[in-house]
């Protein structure tokens, strides 16, 4: 045979024997169609124990095939140890979820596996019980306990027997139910082979005269919406939605104790409260986080003794003249933290009295400085862990009558905006005022203007409130406040008296950007006056980030251009003014100079620095204005402050500074 066609038919076969090799290869990875990982369901394991998975693979037919596939651990928990090809041990070194993954190919498989330090022994479901009225809604929460009894974190699978409502789960442990028909249900939670149910009745409106209680719920007075409170008076249940709203019928004429809960937070009581038939109260309820787990969850409660009659105070009773009044207190297992006392309103400043670490106190009210007719006694108390208690008690005034006042000739208006939430009657803040080594009244703050403002929390990331100021008017024995989102129709908020000209809102449904119209009346006991009005519009929060020179940067230019950018400028009026304040140090931190920079986010420095040496800056102070209104007859200000340290005198600066860089040795 010619050795060159032997040689080709060598060739030939040796290609023919690669590419058969390569197409059996190809058609065994097309084989594999799916990859079952052994235990394949979702895991609770105890911290320190382990577990093994093995891994088969199948085909489009379900036949086995032999696959060796990548293992890897999702979530950053706990370990992951190959023993051959088709097992993996993984192993809980800390709490939490993590997930296994097999991967072959494109095909993969995994396994979420929840790391507890204890094992579950059984599910509780809160409230264990719970009747609605169809449209309304409430908050289950699911909490696992361990052989000790101790609470351990779930995030069970819930269900439901029947279409007569919709679950909408929220996060972890937690699922809300909103009732579409009437009947009864049952609402399971399982977890760990455990389950646990509740039984929730929904119901039609109860028969007879009915009454309306509605709401906003946050997180302290003004602040931001708290979703997910359960309100109860012990029979029906409803829940607020995400604005922290909520609404609620109540049998008229009967005495309702509502109780506000939400875990992670204290409770709040409203107590003793009784409507007419067809009336209506809306309320602003605060509720805090707790302050320590362990405390009572228990609510204080409030009595008032009437000193004149020697009597409790009675629902409608008349007052007139100087009304002497005992405000008691009492709390089984916490003390009293602080309480207030106001009449014909619900403002936080001012108020009729308030007073700290006491439980009991007399107050004198004089009536004549408010109006005639029919209004409302609130009094709201918190105990050291936070939980509240807020009681109303409907009262009359009576008082002879004077000329009708004048109206009002000068009325101020302050919007104020920080940038950071701040949690109202927070425990928190004394200490904040230690380390700051700044004495005084600790729900307090002193703007650079000499001004005073009270701390409270509000929208998210934010707080945002209102002030009032107004020139007194001789005639008047008080002043009326109305407020309005649309310039037409104004809800009476506040009642003020004569010896107070000012007021200001924390209310909920004050946001940025939204225009509110306030309305002050005069009184006295011949009625009303002229009304006098004003309207302001928050700005946007604002927060700084240097830019440059970046922090670390080296060779910088000797007369540096400096760059910040603060967020949500771009929302701001075109007539609003920003104001940054630019400080540079030295190595040695000697200051070299603070600079106002306004309408601007980058500065270039008009000094020569030195070469090679360490500088560091900051924007320690930013802040944006925009006048509204200002004339002889009053004004319209607002403002958006970044941070509220400044006002603390330790200066709120940037949230990623202060940079430090070194300027470069080059010298041209």
């Amino acid at each position: 045979m010619n050795f060159r066609k032997v040689l080709f038919a060598v060739v030939l076969c040796s290609l023919f024997l690669i590419v058969s090799a390569c197409g059996k290869k190809e058609t065994e990875v097309s084989l594999l169609n799916v990859l079952e990982i052994n235990p394949g369901e979702n895991l609770v394991l105890e911290l320190g124990s382990s577990v093994t998975f093995t891994v088969v693979g199948r085909d489009q037919r379900g036949r086995v095939i032999t696959v060796t596939p990548d293992w890897s651990l999702e979530g950053g928990i706990g370990t992951l140890e190959v023993d051959s090809g088709d097992s993996a041990v993984f192993n809980a070194t800390e709490a939490g979820t993590v997930y296994v993954i097999a991967r072959a190919g494109s095909i993969f498989t995994k396994v979420e596996i929840e790391v507890v330090d204890k094992k579950v022994e059984i599910i509780k479901i809160s409230p264990a019980k719970a009747n609605l009225i169809t449209g309304g809604t409430i908050r289950l929460s699911a909490e696992g306990r361990d052989a000790d009894n101790n609470i351990i974190n779930i995030n069970p699978v819930w269900s439901l027997d029947r279409n007569i409502g919709i679950l909408d789960k929220e996060k972890g442990g937690e699922v809300v139910f909103t009732a579409l028909s009437t009947g009864t249900c049952t609402v399971m939670a399982e977890y760990s082979g455990f389950r646990e149910s509740v039984i929730i009745n929904v119901l039609d409106l109860p028969e007879g005269e009915l009454a309306k209680v509605s709401g906003y719920v946050t997180n302290g007075r003004g602040g931001p919406a708290v979703q997910g409170v359960n309100i109860t008076d012990g029979f029906y249940f409803t829940c607020t939605n995400e604005e922290g709203y909520f609404s609620m019928p109540i049998p008229a004429g009967e005495e309702h104790d509502l109780l506000l809960s939400r875990p992670g937070y204290a409770n709040v009581l409203v107590q003793d409260l009784v409507l007419g038939a067809g009336e209506e109260i809306n309320l602003e309820l605060p509720i805090r986080k707790v302050f320590h787990p362990g405390y009572s969850l228990k609510t204080p409660l409030i009595s008032v003794f009437n000193i004149d009659t020697g009597q409790e105070l009675k629902r409608g009773e008349v007052l007139s003249g100087l009304a002497n009044l005992e405000v008691s207190i009492e709390s089984e297992d916490n003390y009293i933290h602080v309480y207030y006392v106001y009449l014909g309103g619900e403002q936080r400043y001012p108020v009729a009295a308030h007073n700290k670490n006491d439980s009991g106190m007399v107050l004198s009210i004089d009536t004549g400085l408010y109006p005639p007719g029919k209004t409302y006694l609130r009094i709201l108390a918190y105990d050291n862990n936070g939980n509240a208690s807020l009681y109303i008690i409907p009262v009359l005034i009576e008082r002879a009558s004077k000329p009708v006042p004048e109206k009002i000739e000068y009325l101020e208006l302050y919007s104020y905006t920080f940038g950071q939430n701040l949690e109202y009657y927070s425990l928190g803040r004394e200490q904040l005022y230690k380390k700051l080594n700044i004495s005084g009244d600790p729900a307090v703050i002193e703007l650079s203007t000499g001004r005073q403002l009270e701390l409270r929390a509000a929208p998210q990331g934010a707080a945002l409130f209102t002030e009032l100021h107004w020139k007194a008017v001789s005639e008047a024995d008080g002043y009326k406040v109305y407020r309005s989102f649309d310039g037409k129709n104004f809800d009476l908020i506040s009642y003020i008296d004569k010896s107070k000209t000012y007021l200001e809102d924390f209310s909920p449904e004050l946001g940025v950007g939204k225009t509110v119209y306030y309305r002050i009346v005069p009184y006295n006991s011949s009625g009303d006056g002229e009304y006098t009005e004003r309207a302001i519009t928050p700005l946007p929060a604002i927060s700084v980030f240097l830019v440059s020179p970046a922090n670390q940067a080296r060779d910088v230019s000797l007369s540096p251009t400096f760059k910040w950018r603060i967020n949500s400028s771009s929302l701001f009026p075109p007539e609003a003014v920003t104001i940054s304040n630019l400080s540079i140090y030295d190595g040695t931190a000697y200051s070299l100079g603070n600079y106002e920079i306004v309408d601007k986010e980058e500065y270039t420095l008009d000094v020569i620095l030195e070469p090679g040496n360490v500088y560091s800056w900051d924007i320690v102070d930013t802040k944006a204005f925009m006048v509204y209104y200002d004339d002889i007859d009053g004004l319209s200000y607002s403002y958006s402050f970044a941070g509220y340290e400044k006002s603390l005198n330790s200066g709120s600066g940037s949230i990623n500074g202060e940079f430090i860089f070194t300027t470069t040795t080059k010298i041209d």
